[in-house]
């Protein structure tokens, strides 16, 4: 079976390499930028998880280049997506959470692909504040949270068209009703009742599809941004992808055993964990089928050479790792994402760097591709010479991840190709340093932060930290930090 899925990408990256040869290279690249939110880097097949299955993912991975050093600069929803789509840290942003508009002056990716004749479009999970508003797309399809847990949505109102023409109920609520619900594995798990067709990850595809073949019509080059709410919790995939694990054997990571004395998150057990594991490859694994339809789609319209195709996450899932779920740490399930890139005749296929990158790289990768200036003034580097195999001197690349949701900051992080330094604010404002060798010990069980050994790699890394800690800081403001606004109900209406 392996060998044939093998066959099947290798044929499918020779088409795309073959269309490359006939491509115009004076002609501005499409650009796809495909998202997930909550995405373990290590939940996909071509990161070496032998349980997972990612057959759409591993294919995009063996058709360019798979960074295993990918990471969110600020494992929160919102502040991720704006240091993605901005270029800059969430602190000059003064983005600290959820709901939570950039300061002003800051331009986006679509208003610089705008500004050069692309056709711009955004389907799913965009997640800026204020949400319902267009936020410089051409086109723009909302679908921010669950259909039962606001109305901003164009999804739900054609959901609940469809349900009607079919003579079907509204799907019950996937919510407990009970402020706690994230804290219990029938708040955490369950299955879609919908058919497929009909899900919000089907109707992104279907949205991002047509507005690819509506931007083809128009003969011009488009930037589509895809978003799926999953593998975010809650984890209620289709059954159809729940059973592809049910004989499965879900291992918890080494660091779950390696904190017996730290409470599991929300008093769950060892099997909840498992059970919970479960549902979330299952979400995975539902996505995977999505993104393969989105990159069939390409193919069919004979665009996939002419198209560089971004896959990220704007932040990991802990999945047990030291006894946690979900976000807002500085262990590597939290910040550490998958990141991949594709772009036939210009990218070798199957190609892995170890480099460290992160979400402010996108922008300037993406203006670098279309042949626009990167402005000076942004955080991040172009990741296209590394995808073209240049060398970079040792830790001449970084990766920075943070949290300012309380002052100072609740943690501060930097990568290099082989370690990784994080910082915790003590009472008296010094460092509780925690230092990992990622190479030898991959699953960060090994604090070396007080080794004589180790000792150049801290004091290396903690300059790092110290200098870009001096920057950031002074975006912070003496005043309590910007609030997320309450989140009004917005209906949007139906759009076809």
């Amino acid at each position: 079976m392996r060998a044939a899925l093998a066959a099947v990408w290798l044929a499918s990256a020779l088409l795309c390499a073959s269309a490359a040869v006939a491509r115009d290279d004076a002609k501005p690249p499409n650009i796809l930028l495909i998202v997930t939110d909550q995405h373990h880097h290590r939940a996909l097949g071509a990161a070496g998880e032998p349980v997972v299955q990612t057959p759409s993912l591993d294919r995009l991975a063996s058709q360019g280049i798979r960074f295993t050093a990918g990471y969110s600069n600020y494992p929160v929803c919102g502040p991720a997506r704006y240091a993605m789509f901005t270029g800059h840290y969430p602190t000059e942003l003064g983005t600290f959470d959820n709901e939570v508009a950039p300061r002003p002056g800051f331009r986006h990716i679509q208003s610089y692909l705008a500004d050069a004749g692309y056709f711009t479009a955004s389907v799913g999970k965009l997640h800026y504040a204020p949400y319902g508003e267009t936020h410089g797309f051409e086109h723009v399809y909302h679908h921010e949270f669950l259909i039962d847990a606001s109305g901003i949505s164009h999804y739900a109102p054609w959901l609940a068209m469809r349900l009607r023409e079919r003579g079907l109920p509204p799907p019950p609520p996937l919510l407990e009703p009970s402020k706690d619900w994230y804290l219990t594995v029938s708040g955490l798990t369950g299955t879609n009742p919908l058919p497929e067709e009909l899900t919000a990850e089907a109707w992104t595809t279907d949205k991002a599809l047509r507005m690819i073949a509506r931007a083809q019509a128009e003969q011009r080059p488009f930037f589509v941004h895809a978003s799926y709410f999953p593998p975010h919790h809650p984890y209620v995939p289709l059954p159809k992808y729940l059973d592809l694990y049910r004989d499965a054997e879900m291992k918890l990571p080494h660091s779950f055993y390696a904190a017996p004395g730290a409470k599991p998150f929300g008093g769950l057990s060892e099997a909840d964990f498992r059970e919970i594991r479960r549902h979330y490859f299952g979400s995975v694994s539902q996505v995977d089928h999505q993104i393969g339809r989105l990159l069939d789609g390409l193919d069919a319209l004979g665009l996939a050479g002419d198209t560089l195709v971004f896959f990220v996450s704007d932040h990991g899932d802990l999945m047990g790792e030291f006894r946690l779920l979900t976000k807002s740490e500085p262990y590597e399930g939290s910040i550490r994402i998958p990141f991949l890139v594709r772009w036939p005749g210009r990218i070798e296929p199957g190609r892995v760097s170890g480099a460290p990158v992160s979400l402010v790289d996108v922008l300037p990768t993406i203006l670098d591709a279309a042949g626009i200036p990167i402005p000076p003034q942004l955080r991040g580097q172009s990741i296209l010479p590394l995808a073209r195999g240049e060398e970079t001197s040792p830790g001449e690349r970084n990766a920075y991840a943070l949290e300012v949701s309380v002052k100072p900051f609740r943690f501060l992080v930097v990568r290099e190709e082989r370690w990784k330094l994080t910082c915790r604010p003590r009472v008296d404002g010094s460092c509780e340093y925690r230092l990992v060798d990622l190479v030898a010990d991959p699953d960060e069980l090994d604090d070396r932060s007080t080794d004589p050994a180790a000792r150049a790699h801290r004091d290396r890394l903690a300059a790092k930290l110290d200098a870009f800690w001096r920057r950031e800081s002074a975006f912070v403001p003496s005043g309590p930090l910007p609030t997320r606004l309450p989140r009004a109900r917005i209906d949007l209406p139906v759009k076809n």
